[in-house]
């Protein structure tokens, strides 16, 4: 115990002896936006949410489109040489365009009045909170959100779900990072932003700059697994693990409906199929 405890005493004294000094330059960038700001909060809270969600997905996006044009580390493709057909990538493009462009107005008008109503005027506060709140505000929002994502992607594959809402996900049998957000506009409204909007519900975050870091990590986490490669580097192979568990439920369509492999598709056992066809390959692998 002791020891558990001085180990992270000392986490602690690091944590804020290298990141307190960004803490505070971040916290005078952000008092100098704040400054000259000329618009209302209500502008900033859109604008803000809009360069998160274009950021995240786009930016990532266009990075992989870089790999999987000039076939860069082709070599942590997960299905080989196979690539969704043309005309459905066009597609995912124009509706993922027309999709982020409508998105900030959702957050706008689903999430702002209970932010102005229930979180106060430190939402927009000078002083940015600790790091650890955000690490700890974040983590709880991944929990709630995989809770919610696996059982309403799950009722999703009940067969009349499935024919006339989330098939159209589904097209994306060899997946790429842009069918991330590839689905039917009730599925993208009620599982997609209903998973990352409940979490806010539940808790509110400790200030606007918690809210908009939520959205960067959820996400850039949406777009890796659905990327198609298992890079080594991704930070998420340690946190959630690696894109096979995904990617398998887009090639197979069996089991597989949480964020995190470890958690209620193993409680529930949705991921046995996942686990005997990752074992077979494991046998084999062994036996060359």
């Amino acid at each position: 115990f002791f020891s558990t405890f001085f180990e992270l005493a000392v986490l602690q004294g690091c944590s804020r002896l290298l990141l307190e000094p960004r803490r505070v330059e971040m916290e005078q960038a952000w008092g100098q936006l704040l400054d000259t700001w000329p618009y209302s909060e209500q502008a900033l809270f859109s604008v803000g949410t809009t360069m998160c969600t274009v950021v995240a997905f786009w930016g990532l996006n266009i990075v992989l489109w870089a790999c999987y044009h000039f076939g860069w580390f082709d070599r942590y493709k997960i299905q080989d040489a196979t690539w969704p057909p043309r005309e459905l990538v066009v597609d995912g493009v124009v509706k993922n365009i027309l999709g982020l462009l409508m998105q900030p107005f959702a957050f706008y008008y689903l999430l702002w009045g209970t932010m102005d109503q229930g979180v106060g005027s430190h939402w927009f506060s000078r002083s940015l909170p600790p790091w650890l709140t955000y690490v700890v505000q974040v983590a709880v929002y991944f929990l709630i959100s995989d809770f919610c994502f696996y059982w309403m992607h799950r009722a999703c594959h009940i067969p009349v779900l499935y024919k006339h809402i989330h098939k159209k996900h589904h097209l994306y049998k060899a997946s790429i990072g842009l069918a991330a957000n590839y689905a039917h506009p009730f599925e993208e409204i009620v599982v997609n932003f209903g998973s990352v909007a409940i979490p806010f519900y539940l808790w509110k975050p400790a200030h606007i700059t918690v809210f908009w870091a939520w959205l960067l990590f959820r996400y850039w986490e949406s777009v890796d697994g659905h990327c198609g490669y298992n890079f080594p580097w991704s930070p998420w192979i340690y946190i959630r693990g690696p894109c096979d568990f995904h990617d398998w439920h887009h090639s197979h369509n069996i089991g597989c409906f949480g964020i995190f492999p470890w958690s209620w598709d193993r409680v529930l056992g949705t991921d046995g199929h996942y686990r005997e066809h990752m074992a077979k390959n494991k046998k084999k692998s062994k036996s060359r």
